[in-house]
């Protein structure tokens, strides 16, 4: 939609919307939603009464305008997935999303701000819940996307026998150590499944396979739908010009003209071909190309991946297209082979033939060195027993069960503190009240290893995410303390050893780990072990090859 319409007749709304001068649109309309009613959200515990008033009201206002409205309609499941029966809340925007009159922009967008809802809030639901609930919007997506490209090759193939008449053409040669890796995102060097994908390409590269990345650049920027809370995703969109040699530093993109037809990304001392889509033609030619060429494998990095599960569907037989995964959690997709990881399940769904199914093994193939950096050199307090928790959307993982524990903790033991690494500080109020000097929060790292090498024991919050951190933490040769959860990607890479059934157990943990010494020391040894286990990524893609039945052209 162009402009929100509608809302000058509702009081609270003309309020939230009142400094917006010019005709509103979605995008500015969710910014200014979004921040009021976190200011009410905040006010609640110095009047609870008055916010939950207003509150109130405009919920009222925005259900009167949803009636028939779908911009609305959405506006109000979005508040109520934060503020309300969420549940309920998910139900009600898969269904909008299974709409056939809904345009394909606004499924997208609300699928991915489901996505990351449950990437962020997994422990709230059972792994039946969000996997029925995102397998059915996302086939519903799938199905209009791969009706659409379906026409497209029909289209370039119409073309292509227009231009040549009868005559037959030219048949390229099937490239049997062709290995195309497809993501959805590809950000930087410091993006833990940007890393992975790169890592990947090296290791196929030197087993002799030609290896490019393709990156679809599909997940949504901030679109024009009407959503509390609504996150854009990240994209790099010099990344999209053609013939251009791309490296990293740091945390920085370097870019220079490329000697090649076409882009490469420098990688180590490997140079990787790499594609990012610009458009949707683009993504059919890719397609067609594919067929033509007839790769060994092709390997969708991470799930939800629209092209890959196109292919497998168009392209049945020809050659593998597999889903590698990049979370513990059950992979959505819908023809593609899923790889698994090994982990135990509390649901098995119908859809998902196991016995087909290939499986994984951990791995991480980055040896981390410190710098000499000190306690002092990157903000940490001398003296005392540091639990790190680490990552970059703390204020939405760290929980009250997490908060009582490292407060009793800190209340119990003057010697222990905790760093919130990664993230901005957030509100902690009512936990450390009587001990602030023992809670530190430290931002972005550029040398993440580092800082935690600074600590003395890693602590992982219930969460979906945190692998890369707890690596980083075997690595450094700290104990590591994570909830045995399913879906958690930190009990799946540091095993049973280090996963505890609470966060009372992870207490007595800790207590141990600072007061007995040799237990401390059996806890490091037991880490160093671990990582050192990760660190041969080769036998996973290796196997991956193996099950896929590919022979292996060796580099000379």
């Amino acid at each position: 939609m162009a402009n929100i319409v509608n809302w000058k007749n509702s009081q609270v709304l003309e309020h939230v919307f009142a400094e917006d001068k010019k005709p509103l649109d979605a995008l500015h309309a969710s910014k200014a939603l979004t921040e009021f009613l976190t200011h009410l959200e905040t006010m609640s515990g110095s009047d609870a009464e008055e916010s939950n008033r207003i509150f109130n009201l405009l919920v009222g206002e925005v259900y009167a305008l949803s009636a028939d409205n779908l911009d609305w309609e959405i506006l109000l499941h979005s508040i109520n997935l934060r503020f309300g029966d969420s549940e309920s809340a998910i139900e009600s925007l898969v269904s909008i999303i299974r709409k056939p009159s809904i345009a394909f922009e606004i499924k997208w967008y609300v699928y991915w701000q489901l996505v990351r809802h449950f990437f962020t809030n997994r422990q709230s639901y059972s792994t039946e819940f969000r996997y029925q609930q995102l397998k059915s919007a996302y086939t519903s997506i799938f199905n209009i996307f791969y009706k659409s490209l379906e026409q497209d090759i029909k289209a370039i193939k119409g073309i292509e026998t227009s231009i040549l008449g009868q005559v037959e053409k030219t048949k390229i040669r099937p490239s049997s150590n062709k290995i195309i890796i497809v993501t959805n995102q590809f950000l930087s060097s410091k993006h833990a499944p940007t890393r992975l994908c790169l890592d990947m390409a090296c290791s196929y590269m030197g087993m002799g396979f030609e290896v490019c990345i393709v990156n679809l650049a599909s997940l949504p920027r901030l679109g024009n739908t009407l959503f509390f809370d609504g996150r854009g995703f990240n994209h790099v969109e010099q990344l999209s010009e053609p013939q251009q040699q791309i490296s990293f530093s740091e945390n920085k993109i370097v870019r220079a003209p490329s000697l090649t037809s076409g882009s490469t990304i420098s990688y180590g001392n490997t140079d990787i071909p790499f594609v990012q889509i610009r458009s949707h033609s683009d993504v059919a030619s890719i397609a067609q190309c594919l067929d033509e060429h007839n790769p060994a494998l092709v390997i969708s990095l991470s799930d939800s991946n629209l092209l890959t599960d196109s292919i497998s569907k168009l392209y049945q037989q020809k050659f593998p297209v597999v889903t590698f995964p990049t979370v513990a959690d059950l992979p959505i997709q819908i023809h593609t082979i899923p790889v698994l990881r090994k982990t135990k399940r509390d649901f098995v769904p119908s859809d998902v033939n196991f016995e087909k199914a290939l499986f994984s093994n951990d791995h991480y193939p980055h040896r981390h060195v410190s710098s000499n950096a000190s306690r002092a050199d990157v903000g940490l307090p001398a003296d005392k027993y540091l639990i790190s928790i680490v990552g970059s959307r703390l204020q939405d993982e760290v929980d009250e069960d997490l908060l009582k524990c490292l407060s009793a903790l800190v209340k119990s033991d003057s010697g222990i503190a905790v760093a919130f690494i990664g993230s901005e500080s957030f509100a902690i109020e009512g936990y450390f009240d009587d001990s602030l000097d023992n809670v530190v929060f430290l931002g972005h790292q550029k040398d993440l290893f580092t800082t935690i090498s600074n600590t003395d024991l890693f602590v992982n919050p219930d969460r979906v995410g945190g692998g890369t951190g707890a690596v980083m933490a075997l690595a450094a040769g700290l104990p590591v303390a994570t909830l045995d959860r399913h879906y958690s990607d930190v009990a799946w890479s540091v095993g049973t050893e280090f996963s505890f059934d609470s966060f009372s157990t992870i207490k007595s943990f800790i207590v141990r780990c600072k007061n007995e010494s040799s237990f401390a020391q059996l806890q490091r040894e037991l880490s160093l072990k671990k990582y050192a286990e990760k660190l041969d990524a080769n036998a996973v893609y290796l196997k991956l090859l193996n099950d896929c039945g590919l022979d292996i052209p060796y580099a000379d």
